[in-house]
């Protein structure tokens, strides 16, 4: 009886009709977080949950980062290994078939460290199955992103975003986003910044002082190309 009656609570939230996850530095990880009231601790179990939905039942998941992430919450996933190969402090690569969205609260995430704690986020990129801080999914939006005083190198951090190359139709976008003070001497010429299978839109964003080893942007050759 108790079986069924856990089942009946998780599965409208987890497949059926939740299509925004929240994450708060006061969240908590546990199978069923991400309402507003019990959020997320991590992007990580955020990204989890969204690739747990039923593509068919969900047109847009969202991601929205209140506040920040829990440190606590990263420092247990870091000491448990418990994320299958990926880094605690990001989400995982999405392999849903719909258009996902990240949201920063603009008026509470007021910088890279708020939503990206580098005291207890790994400096490594090579132990972890990810390769850019965002990735993956049939479209990619990130809005009201921080990234700054941030260098990226052949083994220590990730590039920014990258489209999943196995969806024909992935676009990548980022809105009113600040970039400043980025390096990048990755040895990788494929290791873009920013790369979209089919398109790139970048809108009211603001570049301060951004050097790459590589091209910024990259579209895949033959699609519509950057906005």
């Amino acid at each position: 009886k108790m079986i069924i009656s856990l089942a009946l609570w998780v599965l409208p939230w987890a497949i059926c009709g939740a299509t925004t996850v929240f994450v708060s530095r006061d969240g908590s990880d546990f199978p069923l977080c991400g309402s507003e009231t019990a959020p997320c601790g991590t992007l990580y179990q955020a990204s989890v949950l969204v690739n747990a939905f039923d593509p068919n039942s969900t047109d847009v998941a969202v991601i929205t980062v209140i506040d920040g992430q829990n440190e606590t919450e990263i420092s247990r996933h870091l000491s448990a290994a418990d994320t299958n190969g990926f880094d605690p402090c990001l989400p995982v690569p999405f392999s849903i078939e719909v258009e996902v969205s990240i949201v920063f609260e603009p008026l509470l995430v007021t910088s890279m460290l708020t939503w990206y704690p580098l005291a207890v986020c790994p400096s490594t990129n090579t132990m972890y199955g990810n390769e850019y801080l965002f990735e993956g999914g049939k479209t990619l939006s990130v809005s009201n992103l921080i990234l700054s005083d941030y260098t990226i190198t052949d083994d220590s951090y990730y590039p920014i975003m990258k489209g999943s190359y196995e969806y024909f139709n992935t676009s990548v976008a980022c809105y009113d986003c600040v970039f400043e003070r980025i390096v990048s001497s990755v040895t990788d010429l494929e290791k873009v910044l920013i790369y979209g299978r089919v398109s790139v839109e970048l809108r009211n964003n603001r570049w301060t002082d951004v050097t790459c080893s590589t091209s910024l942007v990259w579209v895949n050759a033959g699609f519509t190309g950057l906005t």
